[in-house]
């Protein structure tokens, strides 16, 4: 099989899609590691809190996930079959990082509806930016 020589359109709509969504997640993560009081007040106020109390390892996993996100998008628009392997580490560290919520035990305040609605938002992106790369990298056109 040859590798598909011009990008479907698709594949430009995933890599902004996927831009945007990383963009969001790195621009939350500076601002809760700043502690930015009017972006902290958006949220319910045990949100620090469970960011203090979180184990290491969940820690490490979301700051890994955040920032191998871009990475991800990067391997993405240049078509390279790596982008899979990046949105897999980045699913995996989300993974964690949910098992690291749970070991802490979330506040009532961030068992909300719309906290909620973020969660399986984010699951949802990351399952279907994994299976997007698997099936773009399936038919060559990422190389």
């Amino acid at each position: 099989m040859e590798t598909t020589d011009k990008a479907p359109w698709h594949l430009w709509l995933a890599v902004g899609f996927s831009a945007a969504f990383t963009s969001f997640a790195a621009f939350g993560y500076v601002m809760t590691a700043i502690a930015h009081p009017a972006f902290i007040a958006r949220f319910p106020p045990d949100l620090m809190h469970l960011l203090d109390s979180m184990p290491p390892w969940a820690l490490a996993a979301r700051t890994c996930g955040i920032w191998v996100g871009p990475i991800a998008v990067i391997l993405l628009f240049l078509r390279s079959r790596h982008a899979f392997l990046a949105f897999v580490i980045v699913l995996a560290a989300l993974v964690i990082g949910t098992l690291g919520e749970q070991w802490v035990g979330l506040p009532g305040t961030m068992r909300s509806t719309g906290i909620f609605s973020l969660k399986v938002m984010n699951w949802s992106i990351l399952i279907a930016m994994v299976v997007y790369t698997h099936w773009m990298r399936l038919k060559r056109v990422l190389r």
